[in-house]
């Protein structure tokens, strides 16, 4: 009897263990990346695993170190080898509850090494050619060309300085050129137009310095690049003011939020608050100088309900201003449940046209309890994106700009934040910053072809804050006309997965929910006053609402998050 017992308990056992396997051999790992960016290199695994502690990568660099990580199906790491070669990286999928290995993969990395050349921005102020005690650093966002061989293999961006990661296992001679600065900048040093240095790997060199000339004669043309987050218990405005003139001139600067919230912090310091209003005065501002501005504001009692529309403005004015078009800005926000301040933006959102200028803005938040040494930024771009089109607009701190070519094709973006020593967030206006910059799609794609954007944010060795993703479809729209929605309401908006429509019993029999392409993709019959419709499926992006009855035909648009 105890054989027998023994035998059905073992045989069970091994039923557990063979049912378990073949259930856990459902998460795999779908894929690996290796990106180096000289003086660090990051590795991302890609697994099917679902959004629970309980699975973790153990990721092994190959020279003999180790980490252990909580997965949400996406983990990125960085890892400094301390030397060049190659090295085999292992991804392990380990359910932790139970510490059973689910998948494992492994891929080849070569580390070369690299060089990292370094050069500068200035105004030659005394026409000597010399960076000295007596020029201005170049603050504006300058394009500059990298030549290898006479060959362009890269652009970079330099603001004050410039740098470039040479990633090459052998000496190799690199030319700098400016390819575009800003109107009313001439370039005069060095008189060939260039700077050239050589790589020399695990070394920094400097190249020298593009020293610009810069005229007085421009008028004066100021410009702000607001950002705004709207939550139900709170949101800030924050926002750069720049010029595109070496005239310094001053003026004010304003930020008024919407009167559902109580404004009650404003930075820099010295503001005139009047109820919503913070007013500042401003001077110096150059193109050699830009100025950052915010203002946090409360909701004084009850939170607000996701989908309220509110309106904030800004506006500056200086002495003199050759357009005052882009110098004020009144932005109509959506207040959603819930914001991370790490977040992308895209404007225009929804549907664009072929070709299409989109305007992207990254922003970050040290929500920590210790200030943010080192942040830096990834962003893999679409292939759908035209990269030679890629404009930096403005960015709140210093930042340097790094591209990574994939061997998918596809680009990564790194905007590195170096020694922004970013306060944390008991420090408001101290502890947020952002990018903006604008890429055009490429021409010629198909409608309905889909551009997915999203940002990975790191702070110091933290692991990695990702953003929500933007999307945009390639198409044009076509929807049928509108009557009026005064008896109908739709909430919430933006929705997560449910949206809920509400009208007088009988005013409308069904629904339908239409794409960006005008292509219909859910219909659904009403159901008394309220009726739920079930989104979660679908992308993020924007869709349209259509009711149909006897009051007509109601359009809403809605956005997805």
């Amino acid at each position: 009897m105890k054989k027998r017992l023994l035998f059905i308990f073992c045989s069970f056992m091994a039923f557990f263990m063979l049912s378990t396997e073949k259930s856990n051999a459902q998460y795999k790992i779908l894929g690996q990346n290796f990106y180096d960016y000289c003086s660090y290199q990051s590795i991302t695994v890609f697994s099917d695993s679902t959004s629970s502690s309980t699975y973790k990568i153990e990721l092994s660099y190959g020279d003999g170190q180790k980490d252990t990580t909580v997965t949400y199906g996406y983990l990125t790491k960085n890892h400094n080898y301390s030397s060049p070669g190659t090295y085999t990286v292992k991804s392990v999928l380990i359910d932790a509850a139970t510490w059973t290995r689910m998948d494992s993969a492994t891929m080849s990395v070569a580390y070369t090494g690299c060089t990292v050349i370094k050069g500068s921005l200035y105004v030659d102020n005394n026409s000597n050619c010399l960076l000295d005690i007596g020029d201005d650093s170049l603050e504006y966002y300058t394009k500059i060309e990298v030549d290898s061989s006479s060959i362009a293999i890269d652009t970079i961006y330099g603001s004050k300085t410039f740098e470039y990661r040479a990633l090459a296992s052998t000496a190799t001679s690199y030319s700098f050129k400016v390819i575009s600065t800003a109107t009313g900048l001439s370039l005069t040093c060095p008189s060939i137009g260039k700077l050239t240095a050589t790589s020399s790997i695990g070394s920094t060199v400097y190249a020298g310095a593009f020293g610009f000339t810069c005229s007085t004669s421009v008028p004066v043309d100021i410009s702000i690049n607001p950002v705004t987050h709207a939550g139900r218990h709170g949101m800030f405005i924050e926002t750069t003011l720049s010029s595109n003139s070496c005239t310094k001139t001053s003026g004010t600067i304003s930020i008024t939020m919407d009167s559902k919230y109580s404004l009650n912090y404003a930075y820099p310091a010295g503001a005139t608050i009047v109820g919503n209003k913070a007013t500042w005065s401003y001077t110096n501002l150059s193109l050699l100088s830009s100025k950052y501005f915010y203002a946090f504001g409360s909701t004084p009692s009850t939170w607000l309900t996701p989908g309220t529309s509110v309106t904030s403005s800004i506006y500056a004015t200086p002495i003199a201003d050759a357009d005052s078009n882009n110098n004020k800005a009144t932005i109509t926000d959506t207040v959603t449940s819930s914001w991370d301040p790490n977040d992308k933006q895209v404007s225009p959102k929804g549907t664009v046209a072929s070709g299409t200028t989109l305007n992207y803005t990254l922003s970050f938040e040290n929500t920590g309890n210790a200030p943010a040494k080192n942040i830096h930024l990834l962003d893999t771009l679409s292939s759908n994106l035209d990269v030679n089109s890629l404009q930096v607009i403005t960015s709140s701190h210093t930042m340097k700009l790094y591209k990574t070519k994939l061997s998918s094709g596809k680009t990564v973006l790194n905007f590195d934040f170096p020694n922004i020593n970013l306060l944390d967030s008991s420090h408001h206006g101290l502890c947020d910053g952002f990018v903006k910059f604008s890429i055009k799609t490429k021409a010629g794609l198909p409608n309905g072809t889909v551009i997915n954007n999203r940002a990975g944010i790191y702070f110091d060795d933290n692991e990695v804050v990702l953003t929500n993703t933007t999307a945009n479809v390639i198409g044009i729209l076509n929807i049928p006309s509108q009557s009026s929605l005064s008896n109908l309401l739709v909430y919430p908006n933006p929705a997560g997965d449910y949206v809920t429509i509400k009208a007088p019993l009988g005013s409308y029999d069904n629904i339908e929910l239409m794409n960006n392409l005008g292509q219909v993709i859910l219909q659904q019959h009403c159901q008394g006053i309220e009726t739920q419709v079930n989104i979660n499926s679908f992308v993020p992006g924007i869709y349209y609402l259509v009711s149909k009855g006897q009051n007509g035909v109601s359009v809403q648009k809605i956005e997805k998050h």
